[in-house]
């Protein structure tokens, strides 16, 4: 990918992996926009419309909390997405996941439930003994 944005692109794509592997914590700004923040500077990654949805913007910030970079979802004129439209889309969501606790508020709700496997099984235990 040539551009002038490939190195905006390679820091989300290595973002998102970092927080699939659960080492980077992310917090809410608001509710479409949710930051991470490291030693060397931050990063923010939002919903321009507010909406959760697409076009999303990444911003770089420096210790000062200088906005120094941006990356927004582009499209061509003929409608084609931007080659990194698709690691903000994933970078989005991996770090609203994050900072929202998503993964464990589900894991907490599936621990509260019967197994739907184990409860297919029981009832067609029960009928075969009918």
């Amino acid at each position: 990918m040539t551009s002038p944005y490939e190195r905006l692109v390679e820091l989300s794509m290595r973002m998102r992996l970092a927080t699939d592997e659960g080492q980077l914590d992310w917090t809410a700004e608001d509710d479409t926009t949710f930051m991470w923040t490291g030693s060397s500077g931050a990063v923010s990654i939002r919903s321009r419309d507010r909406d959760g949805e697409e076009p999303f913007e990444l911003d770089v910030f420096s210790t000062a909390n200088q906005k120094v970079e941006t990356l927004g979802s582009e499209w061509a004129e003929d409608e084609r997405p931007a080659p990194w439209n698709d690691p903000l889309a994933r970078l989005y969501r991996a770090a609203r996941r994050k900072a929202l606790g998503v993964d464990r508020i589900l894991n907490d709700l599936l621990a509260e439930l019967p197994r739907a496997r184990e409860e297919a099984a029981e009832a067609a235990a029960a009928s075969n003994k009918r």
